[in-house]
C-alpha cells in the first residue's frame, strides 16, 4: 500500500454480529488509529470499505488492519 492511494479492506463473517463494524489501524499489534469509525458490515457474508490512504504519515512492514464489531465496549475481530 503506498501513501496517497487507496486500499480495499475486506472481510468476511457469519451469523448476524450487527449492522456496522470499525475499522482500525494497528502498529507492531497496537492501535495506532480508525480508519472507520463505523461503516457497513456488509451483505451475504462479506464486507469492504475503500480505505483512502494519507499522503503523510509513517510507513512500516508492521502495521495491520482490525475489522472489529462496532459496538460501545466489544469488539469482534473478523478474518
Amino acid at each position: 500500500m503506498a501513501a496517497g492511494t487507496s486500499h480495499t479492506v475486506t472481510w468476511s463473517y457469519t451469523g448476524s454480529p450487527g449492522s456496522t463494524v470499525k475499522i482500525i489501524l494497528l502498529k507492531a499489534g497496537v492501535e495506532v488509529g480508525t480508519i472507520s469509525a463505523s461503516t457497513s458490515i456488509g451483505s451475504s457474508g462479506t464486507g469492504s470499505y475503500t480505505w483512502p490512504i494519507y499522503s503523510s504519515g509513517s510507513t512500516g512492514s508492521d502495521y495491520k488492519v482490525k475489522v472489529a464489531e462496532h459496538k460501545p465496549t466489544n469488539h469482534t475481530r473478523y478474518e
